[in-house]
């Protein structure tokens, strides 16, 4: 999970000192790296839960098997734009732009640092709307998960299906397990099927919500850090 140190706050208040006017280049890197690296552990902790079940549904939990191996190309598939999505939604979707008043053309008290109360591309409007801030982050990861990791179209999740099923036959062969015709479950249709639900399940984005500890996502904000480090 991502920490801000000494160094960085020492470099955040030489930042504020020096009077940052916008949030631009290493700014905007900073902060989105920032989330992204924030992100890590709560998606690895949905990705864990994800492994779990698809090794109990298909591999009858066996212990062998590395489910979170096979759910890697999802991950990967997820991580590679991560970066960009997030920065894409943080700016210039939301913030951008210079804090002036529309009316007076001045900017108001507390632009652009350290508390501003206008939506404007500064480090100042970044705190003071911290609150949308992270709702944005969450959001930007949660849509990630379920477009990117969890979406069941793509090379990717075909990669991924073809494993599981190849797998799956494996254990059940290597228990020589009989199954009822009425049962089917280990026809190819019956797994797909079964895999598909399982995936779209996740892409639902309950499992990132509790992983972040539920409603407001409490556990995903880190507020305390990240002001301190946007200044």
């Amino acid at each position: 999970m991502f920490r801000v140190g000494i160094a960085a706050l020492i470099g955040a208040q030489v930042a504020f000192l020096d009077v940052v006017q916008a949030c631009e280049g290493e700014c905007i890197i900073g902060i989105t790296q920032a989330f992204v690296s924030n992100y890590t552990h709560p998606v690895a902790e949905v990705l864990a839960a994800f492994s779990r079940d698809l090794n109990n549904q298909f591999f009858l939990g066996a212990a062998q098997i590395d489910a979170a191996r096979l759910v890697a190309p999802l991950y990967a598939n997820f991580a590679i734009g991560a970066y960009n999505r997030t920065s894409q939604d943080i700016f210039p979707s939301y913030f951008h732009g210079k804090c002036r008043d529309k009316n007076g053309g001045v900017e108001p008290s507390g632009c652009p640092n350290p508390d501003c109360p206008v939506v404007c591309g500064t480090p100042g409007s970044l705190v003071h709307f911290y609150s949308i801030l992270a709702s944005i982050a969450y959001n930007s990861t949660a849509l990630g998960l379920k477009h990117f990791a969890f979406s069941t179209s793509g090379p990717s999740y075909e990669k991924f299906e073809s494993s599981v099923m190849e797998k799956a036959e494996q254990v059940h062969r290597r228990h020589k397990l009989r199954i009822r015709r009425s049962q089917k479950t280990l026809s190819a249709g019956h797994v797909k099927v079964r895999l598909a639900h399982l995936t779209k399940t996740y892409a639902k984005g309950a499992a990132l919500l509790e992983a972040c500890g539920g409603d407001e996502y409490p556990l995903c904000r880190w507020k305390s850090t990240m002001v301190p480090y946007i200044l």
